[in-house]
């Protein structure tokens, strides 16, 4: 092998090294937006970057599977499941990467637990929103876009006088009612289609809520549509679209103003929201079932003070853990 052949090998196994480490990052659940967006740098400098990221991000998905079933054996058998994922460690093919705390890495890079980081699809995005923050930018021709917490939309191929995203996860919304340019977002399974319109999007766990604010909004999935008018949504997931109901504007953009609105919502819905816009964890021990409902307005820059509220309300008692945790049981 020649002097050139082997530099470039090395450059080459050298990039290896660099996917394999962002790829250790990710799957730490500590990577900063920064390092994020340094990431997505590192693979648009060189095409072989990216190429050598696809790689490692495809081998690790594909171990996902794997390293979900260690861990279930390890906690129906621990102490034989241990010697298990050693010995398979030593397997040219799995490595090291199933035996111990990496059977969990490479399960949580796919569906990381709580949503305590982004899964896989979200990292690539091209904007994001951490835990409590929020972002706005525009797009085509006069279109601004607002995105919530915990937000991820990515752009997708579009043409002239067209603008085409993808709502990952999150929430966003999106005003083009002084705008000629036709707004496709994508959402799940189905898209809300537009032109001239103000409307929000909101897509977690699977489902999909579709809120028209002025204008007109066309909702498809699977060959199906359905057109909301003003002050109207719906929901969807893979079963299909779901009824179309009136709203309150007022209530259901109010995270645009910096608030929270609950009526009558079942304290574990409130709890997840809680945790959309406040940094660390609140768990909910012990659910007073019959009595869990919460209704009020409060400030997204204080949710502490729906813990508070909560503590109150149902009689919970909230112990607090280090890493901003707090147990309420």
């Amino acid at each position: 092998m020649n002097t050139a052949s082997q530099a470039a090998d090395r450059r080459q196994a050298d990039i290896e090294r660099q996917a394999r480490a962002w790829i250790r990052l990710i799957a730490s659940g500590q990577a900063t937006l920064r390092q994020a967006d340094a990431l997505k740098a590192w693979c648009a400098a060189n095409e072989r970057h990216a190429q050598a990221f696809a790689a490692e991000q495809r081998f690790w998905v594909q171990l996902a599977p794997a390293g979900q079933a260690v861990l279930r054996r390890q906690r129906e058998q621990p102490a034989a499941g241990l010697a298990r994922a050693a010995g398979w460690g030593r397997r040219a093919f799995l490595g090291a990467a199933l035996s111990g705390a990496g059977a969990a890495a490479v399960a949580a890079v796919v569906a990381p637990p709580f949503r305590l980081w982004p899964a896989w699809d979200e990292w690539m995005a091209d904007y994001r929103t951490d835990t409590g923050d929020r972002r706005q930018f525009g797009l085509g021709e006069r279109v601004q876009v607002d995105m919530n917490t915990q937000t991820s939309i990515a752009l997708r191929a579009e043409q002239p006088g067209t603008v085409r995203v993808e709502l990952i996860a999150g929430e966003a919304a999106f005003d083009g009612q002084a705008s000629p340019t036709a707004v496709t977002v994508m959402a799940g399974q189905g898209s809300a289609q537009a032109r001239g319109a103000r409307f929000e999007l909101r897509n977690l766990g699977g489902t999909v809520c579709v809120t028209c604010i002025a204008g007109s909004v066309r909702v498809a999935l699977d060959g199906g549509a359905t057109v909301l008018g003003p002050n109207q949504r719906l929901f969807y997931d893979k079963q299909g679209l779901g009824a179309v109901q009136q709203i309150d504007p007022a209530e259901t953009s109010a995270w645009r103003q910096g608030s929270l609105v609950f009526r009558q919502a079942p304290l574990a819905d409130v709890v997840t929201e809680i945790n959309r816009y406040r940094r660390g964890r609140v768990v909910l021990l012990d659910n007073p079932g019959h009595a869990s409902a919460l209704s009020g307005r409060f400030e997204i820059r204080d949710m502490d003070k729906v813990l508070v509220q909560i503590e109150k309300a149902f009689g919970l008692t909230a112990t607090r853990l280090p890493g901003n945790v707090v147990l309420l049981s």
